[in-house]
């Protein structure tokens, strides 16, 4: 078990590894500061942690680069509220939906009543036998 163990850390940890190491080339490469587009996850006993890197290269005395500062800042907290407002946002959405949905029904099924309530009286006129055939007909 223990082995097991070991080996999910070190995947973590190349995971994490990787990800700096693909920050800080791009930052040598462009001679710019370096920022990954999202959040790199990291998995940890205690669950999952969200990073945020950022490389930026400094000059050397040629002109090149001299080095890469490498800043990580934890920012679970902040994934997990847009997480939280994006789940919001999908039941709002899905409510408005099925209120759509609602009113829709209420539409159709008052213009099927209407509908039936004029067959229902026309069959009912054509039911009566002392009825004047001007009668059903106006109608």
């Amino acid at each position: 078990v223990a082995d097991r163990e070991d080996a999910g850390r070190e995947v973590e940890q190349d995971t994490l590894w990787r990800a700096l190491a693909e920050v800080v080339e791009a930052a040598t490469r462009s001679g710019r500061p370096q920022v990954p587009q999202a959040p790199i996850a990291v998995e940890r006993e205690s669950g999952t942690e969200w990073l945020s890197i950022v490389a930026a290269p400094w000059s050397g005395d040629h002109g090149d680069v001299g080095g890469v500062l490498v800043v990580a800042e934890v920012v679970t907290d902040v994934v997990l509220a847009e997480l939280e407002v994006q789940a919001r946002e999908h039941e709002l959405e899905h409510g408005n939906r099925m209120e759509l949905v609602s009113v829709v029904a209420g539409g159709v099924a008052h213009d099927i009543r209407n509908i039936l309530s004029v067959l229902t009286a026309h069959a009912h006129l054509a039911g009566r036998t002392n009825v004047a055939r001007s009668d059903v007909e106006r109608s």
